[in-house]
């Protein structure tokens, strides 16, 4: 992959991030599959998400889950 390229991918890993996910899965050469499966475990989040009452919960664990996700980007940089 060009520097170019990788530019573009990095500017899109920010805005979501299964789209990162499937760039991980691009670069091994099996994205789709691996796209497929992060936007359901999106959707099963969300619906979890809907099913409790408690918002503050979330909160951390959409934290915790930002924090891996930065970590993974400053290696891939």
């Amino acid at each position: 992959m060009d520097k170019f390229a990788k530019h573009l991918h990095l500017s899109k890993w920010r805005k979501k991030r299964y789209v990162r996910k499937m760039v991980y899965e691009d670069i091994r050469g099996s994205y789709l599959l691996f796209y497929d499966k992060e936007i359901s475990a999106a959707e099963e989040r969300r619906t979890r998400q809907n099913d409790r009452t408690i918002g503050d919960g979330d909160a951390e664990e959409q934290d915790s889950c930002d924090e891996e996700s930065e970590t993974e980007e400053n290696v891939v940089e």
